[in-house]
């Protein structure tokens, strides 16, 4: 059985990847799960800030999960 992990910082997006000068890709500063757009839509984009649907997603998403699917499973 896996251990979860409790994590007591703060976490927040950080830009990963850049296409034409505009982020495509965020990644969260805890447990590295990225978060992206099209090329198309960061084209498209009116500021530098993930949209609100990656903001949705990231807020959703689950830290201790993410880096539990990275760790193997110890042997008995």
């Amino acid at each position: 059985m896996a251990t979860l992990l409790r994590f007591k910082h703060m976490r927040w997006l950080s830009t990963a990847y850049w296409f034409n000068r505009r982020p495509i890709a965020w990644e969260c500063v805890v447990c590295g799960k990225m978060f992206a757009i099209s090329a198309d839509e960061a084209e498209h984009a009116s500021n530098l800030l993930p949209p609100g649907h990656i903001q949705s997603a990231f807020n959703m998403h689950n830290c201790e999960l993410e880096l539990a699917k990275r760790v193997p499973e110890p042997s008995l």
